[in-house]
């Protein structure tokens, strides 16, 4: 994500504040937002520097263009709307914005046991993730594989968009 301390950053399904608590003190500006109160009252001073807000990810309340960069660590596999809410991350995203989005790889592989999460909506392979993105009329910089490098045995995945200038 590379903070730079003109950035206009938004962390979408932030919990407990532990990605947007770091960014916050390296930015002019950080909001923090998760569809849950509880989340977001939970840990008040780990998100001390940045600005709350309650919200569904696929109805954002930020200007057009308002944001340099966005985060969202592990939470589009939980969002009903995920084609909207990608739609509301360009709309609010800067020209030459950039977007990273992380999520586990749909049939990852096991360890010693299947992980499975009854609050995933879906899970996304790399080409399903890229289509997704793109479909909002981003354009995907990079795409990745973590906790294995190879992209094909990776158990998370992460996409690095950006909103192209016109």
């Amino acid at each position: 994500l590379d903070p730079q301390p003109d950035d206009a950053i938004l962390e979408i399904g932030c919990g407990n504040g532990r990605w947007i608590s770091w960014i916050a003190s390296r930015v002019s500006i950080a909001y923090a937002s998760d569809l849950s109160w509880q989340a977001l009252a939970k840990s008040p001073k780990e998100i001390s520097g940045a600005n709350r807000f309650c919200a569904d990810a696929a109805y954002l309340p930020v200007a057009d263009a308002r944001l340099s960069k966005i985060l969202a660590v592990d939470v589009i596999e939980h969002i009903p709307d995920d084609q909207g809410a990608l739609y509301q991350m360009a709309r609010a995203l800067q020209p030459g914005g950039r977007i990273v989005i992380t999520t586990l790889v749909a049939n990852r592989p096991s360890y010693t046991f299947r992980l499975v999460f009854d609050d995933h909506v879906r899970e996304y392979d790399a080409d399903s993730l890229v289509s997704l993105v793109q479909q909002s009329g981003l354009e995907v910089r990079d795409v990745f594989g973590f906790y294995y490098a190879p992209r094909m045995i990776a158990r998370e995945i992460q996409a690095v968009a950006e909103k192209i200038p016109l």
